[in-house]
């Protein structure tokens, strides 16, 4: 089976360090993935190619020449003979929708939703999202297969926000060696603190002011401990 993912970009975020995380892992299983990004930046590019994960770069193109971005999508799912095209955020999603809707490949659609996109706060409100949301709530239904969700969370969200039904939870996967390095380094430091570690961009959608919030109202119940805030901002 052939699986094409179709993400916006390879930058650093939560839905690309999924791919990076669960890709290699499943190719090294015997399962075929293709990665198709949509735009830059590409900084995560090599680190799939390296795990042996081919990355194909789509035409670049305004982020709302839906139709001709879901040519390119189609025409690559020809070419790859592609079975499931496996999109992730919103315009590969609209995108991938419309080349089910279509029929431009023959394919089977699945989308991840990875965020609150519609929750007060977290994107800027207006017309702009409204006409976002309302072009999603229209064109899913028909255009997947199958909608996937990070979370029980996330999964309402979208159900609420979109009218949307049967939304799938597959939790994010965990990189273990990842967390043993980090248990490791913390004992080499001798530290016998409790280490609280918040990893996340420093963004106002991660939620960082309601976990500073929480710590401080509970500081008092908490043997003594250490915060780290692990993440970059932009």
């Amino acid at each position: 089976m052939r699986v094409l993912h179709v993400i916006d970009t390879l930058g650093v975020g939560g839905a690309e360090r999924l791919l990076v995380t669960i890709l290699p892992e499943l190719a090294k299983r015997g399962h075929s993935f293709t990665v198709a990004v949509m735009r830059a930046p590409y900084e995560l590019q090599v680190v799939l190619e390296e795990a042996g994960v081919p990355v194909i770069r789509l035409p670049a193109r305004h982020k709302w020449n839906l139709f001709a971005s879901a040519r390119d999508i189609a025409t690559l799912c020809d070419e790859l003979d592609v079975d499931i095209l496996h999109a992730h955020l919103y315009f590969p999603a609209i995108c991938s929708s419309l080349v089910r809707s279509f029929r431009l490949a023959r394919v089977r659609t699945v989308t991840t939703f990875h965020n609150l996109a519609y929750a007060e706060g977290v994107n800027k409100a207006g017309v702009g999202l409204s006409l976002k949301k309302k072009l999603a709530s229209l064109i899913y239904p028909g255009g997947m297969d199958q909608c996937l969700a990070v979370s029980g969370v996330v999964s309402y969200h979208y159900s609420q926000a979109l009218g949307l039904d049967g939304i799938r939870v597959i939790h994010n996967p965990i990189d273990l060696a990842m967390v043993d390095r980090a248990i490791r380094i913390g004992s080499e430091q001798g530290d016998a603190l409790l280490h609280i570690v918040l990893p996340g961009r420093l963004v106002h959608e991660k939620g960082h002011q309601v976990f500073l919030s929480a710590i401080a109202t509970i500081a008092q119940e908490l043997p003594p401990f250490r915060i780290s805030l692990a993440g970059g901002g932009r």
